[in-house]
Parts: structure tokens; sequence; C-alpha cells
């Protein structure tokens, strides 16, 4: 059995990634446009358009040291053990 190439052990994380990023950021479409229809305080806006945006953030730099893993060959190196 052939260990896979790095280019499709990068597809998964690039996928899930992008399927979080797109779904936080439907989130916060529907917070903003929720809120032109009946509006919310603007702190309780702010701060949950911060905590969607944080967590674009914190996927795209988990996606980030995952794809540096990946290129390292951290994954291979830990399979010797």
């Amino acid at each position: 059995m052939s260990a896979p190439s790095k280019a499709r052990k990068r597809a998964a994380p690039l996928v899930w990634a992008l399927v979080f990023i797109v779904l936080f950021a439907a989130v916060i479409g529907l917070i903003l446009w929720g809120n032109t229809v009946d509006p919310a305080p603007t702190w309780f806006v702010v701060i949950w358009v911060a905590v969607f945006g944080g967590l674009i953030i914190g996927v795209t730099a988990a996606l980030i040291q995952r794809l540096r893993e990946i290129e390292k060959g951290e994954e291979d190196e830990a399979a010797q053990y």
C-alpha cells in the first residue's frame, strides 16, 4: 500500500477549512442581514461578528499550520516510531 501524496494529504484540510470558513461567513452574513430586518443593539452585533470572525481567523491559522506540517513531512517522521 503506497502512502498518499502530499497533494492528497493537503486536500482534506483545505476542503474542511473552506467548509467552515464559508459556514462562519454565512452566519456573519445572516447576523448582518437580520440586523437590517430587526435591528439589535450594536454591541450584540459587534460581539457576534467578532466571535465568528475570530473563528475564521482560527481556522485559517490551523489550516496554515497543518499545511506546513504536511510540507515538512512531520507525519511521516512520527510514523517511524
